[in-house]
């Protein structure tokens, strides 16, 4: 890896973290970029070479675990939901905060960039895609409404796990 790209990498990482630690303390609406790069100990054109926004901070954490993960996933689509509770609750923290903040609707839109439908996607697969989508953020958001005590087991095994890998499979999601 060049030297820019592990700088660049390290600043993303500085600024993520400063995020969630200001977030920790304070109203998301209220942290300014300023106090941000003031905590990240970087200059605001680092910041903006990096991100667009501070939404786009946390997008970029979202992705960068999600892909990650993905990268590790089992072949299996019966294991689709256990991966993804497993997956999320090793994000308890993250996603409790982003609740917490009033910042859920990030997590939709990470879900909708990574599963959701594509602009090439025929009519049947887009809605299919948006159907799984909008299903697993609903599921996720009421898991975090009761603090998501329900184990990746006890919540996968809502779901009968071969018509779970059927509809995934016929979606053939892998992450752009």
């Amino acid at each position: 890896m060049r030297r820019k790209n592990v700088t660049n990498a390290i600043i993303r990482e500085s600024i993520t973290e400063a995020l969630l630690l200001l977030m920790q303390v304070q109203p998301f609406a209220q942290i300014t970029i300023t106090d941000l790069v003031q905590k990240a100990g970087v200059s605001r054109v680092s910041f903006y070479r990096n991100f667009e926004s501070k939404e786009d901070v946390l997008l970029f954490r979202l992705d960068e675990t999600a892909r990650s993960w993905w990268a590790s996933f089992p072949e299996e689509p019966e294991n689709y939901l256990f991966g993804i509770f497993t997956h999320c609750l090793a994000l308890r923290d993250l996603i409790a905060l982003l609740y917490r903040q009033g910042l859920a609707p990030l997590l939709w839109q990470n879900l909708r960039s990574l599963i959701g439908p594509a602009d090439g996607d025929a009519p049947e697969l887009a809605y299919k895609k948006a159907c799984l989508t909008g299903a697993l953020f609903g599921l996720l958001s009421e898991w975090v409404r009761r603090g998501m005590t329900d184990s990746p087991e006890a919540m996968s095994a809502l779901f009968d796990p071969k018509q779970v890998a059927a509809f995934v499979s016929e979606l053939d999601i892998s992450l752009p």
